[in-house]
C-alpha cells in the first residue's frame, strides 16, 4: 500500500506541495497569529495582568497538553469526521451534510457543527441536481458505465476539492484552538517567552497540516476501495436490479455515517477508524482493479469519441526507467513498449490479476516485464514463444486480448479450451494492430475465427446442397414411378 501511495505522490508531487503551502499560508495569515496571539501581545497581557498565579512548569505542560488535545479531537470530530463518508459517496454525503447544515441554520444552530460550503443554498442545489442525474444513470445496468465515466469522474473530483477546502478550514480552526489553549492554560511567564509561543505555533501548524494531508490520503484510499466495489458490481450487471441495490446501499451507508458523526462524534470517529482500517486491507486489490478499468474502459472510451490516433507511438513515454536501464544492461534494443494487464496466468510464478505489466518488444522478441522494489528492480516472466505454442491477439469489444491455450490435447479438443495466459491491451492501438502482429510474431485470432466461420459456412452450404440434391432425386424417383405406372395401365 505504501508503495502505491508513494508512486501517487511522485505523480502529483507539485500539487501536494502546493496544498501544503496553501495550508501553511492559511494557518499563519488567516489564523490567529497576526492579532491577539502574537508573542508581543502575550507579553503585554502578562505585564498588565498581575493577579494571575504563576503555575509550575509541570502543571503548565499538563494543562496545556490536555487542552490542546481536547481542542484538536473536538476539531477532528467536527471537521474531519465526514471525510470517510464523503470518500465513500461524495454526492450523497455532501447533499445530506448540506441539508443538515441548512436545517441547523434555520433552527438557530442547536447542533454544534462547523459550517462548510455544502450548506450554501446554491452549492446545495447544484449538488442535488448532479446527485439525481448520477443516481439515475448509475442505477441502471444499461447506462451504468456511461454514468461512471462521466458524472462518476465529476463526483470523484468534486469530493476531492471539498476535502481540500475542508482541510484548509480545519487548519485555521485547529491553529486557533491551540493558541486559545496556550493563553488559557499556560502561565504568564511561559507565554511571555517568545520562544515558547513560537514553538507552540509551529507545532500547531505542523499538526494541523499533517491532518489535512492525512484527510487527502484517507479520501484517496477510501474512494479507491469504493470504486473497486463499483467495478465488482459491474461484473454482476447481468443480475436485474443489482446496480440499483448497490447504489441504494452506498447512499444509505453514507447517510448513516454522517448521522452518527453529527449526533455522537466520538462514536463517529471510532467507526471511521474501523472503516478506514478495512479500507486499507482492501486498498491494494481495489487499486489494481480501478486502474485496469480506467486504462482499459474509461480512457479508450473518451479517445474513441475524439477518434483514435493513427500515429500513436508503440514505445510509450511512461515506460519505467528501471525497465529501460535493465534492457540497456542486457543489450536489448527496445522497439516497442505497451502497458498490458494480466487477466489469467497459469505458471509457477504468481501474477496478480489486473496488475500493470509492460509488453516490451526488443530485437523482434516479446518480453513481459514490470518494475518492483528491492535489488531486483525488474520482474520478468517467461512465456512460450509463438514457435513453441501459438499465441494469439484477439480484438474484443473493449480491448485487445493476448492469449494462448494450454497445450494439452484434451484441452484443445474442447469447445472452449482453457487459457495458459491472457493479457489485456488497450484499444488505443487500433491502427497499430498489424505492426504489433509483425513485431511479436503472434497470430490474428479474428482472421482465424473468420476462416473458421467461412469453413463452417461452406460446410453448411455443402450439406444444404446435398439435401437439395437428395430431395430432387426423390422427386425424380416419384415422377418416374408415376410415368412407369401410367405406361403399364394405359391411363
Amino acid at each position: 500500500m505504501f508503495k502505491i501511495l508513494f508512486d501517487e505522490y511522485q505523480k502529483h508531487k507539485k500539487l501536494v506541495l502546493l496544498y501544503i503551502c496553501l495550508c501553511i499560508f492559511a494557518s499563519v495569515f488567516c489564523g490567529p497569529f497576526l492579532n491577539d496571539y502574537m508573542p508581543g501581545s502575550a507579553v503585554i497581557t502578562a505585564t498588565e495582568d498581575t493577579t494571575n498565579v504563576t503555575l509550575s512548569e509541570g502543571e503548565t505542560l499538563s494543562t496545556l497538553t490536555q487542552q490542546i488535545l481536547g481542542n484538536s479531537i473536538s476539531s477532528i470530530a467536527g471537521g474531519y469526521a465526514s471525510v470517510v463518508a464523503i470518500s465513500c459517496e461524495p454526492f450523497t454525503a455532501l447533499l445530506f451534510l448540506g441539508i443538515i447544515e441548512t436545517v441547523n441554520r434555520w433552527c438557530g444552530y442547536p447542533l454544534d457543527m462547523m459550517s462548510t460550503p455544502a450548506g450554501n443554498p446554491i452549492v446545495l442545489l447544484v449538488i442535488a441536481i448532479f446527485w439525481a442525474a448520477s443516481k439515475l444513470m448509475k442505477s441502471n445496468e444499461t447506462t451504468q458505465v456511461f454514468g461512471m465515466v462521466t458524472l462518476g469522474e465529476l463526483e470523484k473530483y468534486l469530493g476531492l476539492v471539498f476535502i481540500l477546502v475542508l482541510g484548509v478550514l480545519n487548519v485555521t480552526g485547529i491553529s486557533t484552538g491551540v493558541m486559545d489553549a496556550v493563553l488559557s492554560a499556560a502561565s504568564p511567564e511561559s507565554v511571555a517567552q517568545p520562544q515558547t509561543a513560537t514553538w507552540v505555533a509551529v507545532l500547531s501548524i505542523v499538526w494541523s497540516v499533517f491532518l489535512a494531508i492525512l484527510s487527502v490520503a484517507v479520501y484517496f484510499i477510501m474512494k479507491t476501495v469504493m470504486s473497486g466495489i463499483d467495478v465488482i458490481q459491474m461484473s454482476l450487471s447481468f443480475i436485474p436490479g443489482s446496480a440499483f441495490f448497490f447504489e441504494t446501499a452506498k447512499s444509505l451507508f453514507a447517510i448513516f455515517l454522517i448521522t452518527v458523526n453529527v449526533i455522537f462524534p466520538p462514536l463517529g470517529i471510532a467507526l471511521n477508524i474501523i472503516i478506514f482500517i478495512i479500507g486499507c486491507i482492501l486498498f491494494k486489490s481495489c487499486y489494481y482493479a480501478v486502474r485496469y478499468f480506467k486504462n482499459i474502459y474509461f480512457r479508450p472510451l473518451v479517445k474513441r469519441i475524439k477518434g483514435f490516433d493513427p500515429q500513436i507511438s508503440l514505445l510509450s513515454k511512461k515506460l519505467p526507467k528501471r525497465i529501460r536501464k535493465y534492457c540497456e544492461a542486457e543489450g536489448l534494443e527496445i522497439q516497442a513498449a505497451m502497458p498490458v494487464y494480466p487477466l489469467k496466468y497459469v505458471g509457477e510464478e504468481k501474477v496478480r490479476k489486473y496488475d500493470k505489466w509492460w509488453l516490451v518488444i526488443a530485437d523482434d522478441t516479446p518480453y513481459y516485464m514490470r518494475k518492483r522494489m528491492g535489488k531486483k528492480k525488474v520482474r520478468k516472466i517467461s512465456l512460450p514463444s509463438s514457435e513453441q505454442q501459438p499465441v494469439y491477439i484477439r480484438k474484443g469489444l473493449w480491448c485487445y486480448e493476448i492469449f494462448s491455450y494450454l497445450p494439452d490435447e484434451k484441452n484443445l479438443a474442447k469447445k472452449y479450451p482453457k487459457k495458459a495466459f491472457s493479457f489485456a491491451l488497450s484499444m488505443e492501438y487500433l491502427y497499430k494492430n498489424e505492426e504489433i502482429l509483425q513485431l511479436t510474431g503472434y497470430e490474428n485470432y479474428n482472421l482465424i475465427q473468420e476462416a473458421a466461420k467461412m469453413t463452417k459456412r461452406q460446410q453448411r452450404e455443402a450439406r444444404r446442397m446435398q439435401r437439395k440434391e437428395a430431395l430432387l432425386q426423390k422427386l425424380d424417383n416419384v415422377k418416374n414411378y408415376f410415368v412407369e405406372d401410367k405406361s403399364k395401365t394405359g391411363y
